[in-house]
Order: structure tokens, then sequence, then C-alpha cells
């Protein structure tokens, strides 16, 4: 019987399913300190565990944030967007841009605050 030789692809996938995900309830504090302790060394809340708990961290291959939307809310954005509800690319595109222009909005407002001291 021929060997069938599996695509390296597949591999990766195949380790990635043989993890266990282990999901964790803190206090509120520990929380915090957790997501803040991730922020400032640039790394996920999960990577911070495993670094707390000194497990080996791989590279982050893809540094992404996501949201679940249910059908309820991809209504709600396709009309205020006025586009298909099942354009996920397109959805994904204005809602980036969305988010982009909020917090460059946000960070214009604090220099401008920052400026206003600065004269006082």
């Amino acid at each position: 019987m021929a060997s069938i030789k599996i695509p390296e692809k597949w591999t990766k996938s195949e380790k990635q399913i043989q993890t266990t995900q282990i999901s964790f309830e803190f206090d509120q504090m520990i929380e915090r300190q957790l997501k803040q302790e991730a922020l400032e060394s640039d790394h996920s809340p999960s990577t911070q565990l495993r670094i707390i708990l000194g497990l080996p961290v791989g590279t982050p291959i893809r540094r992404r944030i996501s949201v679940s939307l249910s059908a309820e809310d991809k209504k709600i954005l396709s009309q205020r967007y006025n586009i298909d509800i099942n354009d996920n690319d397109i959805m994904r595109a204005i809602i980036r841009k969305e988010i982009t222009k909020y917090f460059a909005q946000k960070w214009e407002n604090t220099h401008e605050e920052l400026d206003e001291k600065s004269d006082e």
C-alpha cells in the first residue's frame, strides 16, 4: 500500500487539534493586572499567562482582534453601512475604517487637551 504524503499545513493543524483550551475566571483585580501586564509587554493575555506559568511562547503569526457578530448585529451593521448582510469582506473593511477613525479622533482630542494644558 502506498504511503500518502500529508501536506505540512495539515500537520500543523493536527498539532493544534491536539491542544486543550482552558478558560479561567479570576478576581477582577487579577484580570485587570494580567491584561495590564500583557498590554505593557505587547502580548495577549493568554501569552502573558504562558509567560507567568513558564511555558514556551512562540512568535504570533498574525496579531488580530476579533469580535463575534450575531445575526442581529450583522443586520444592524449591514443597514448602517448599506451593504449586503453576507458581504463579510466589505463589512470587515468598513468596520476597520470606523475603528481606525474612532481612535484617530480620540488621539487628536488627547493631543489638543495636552496642547491646551501646556499653554497654561
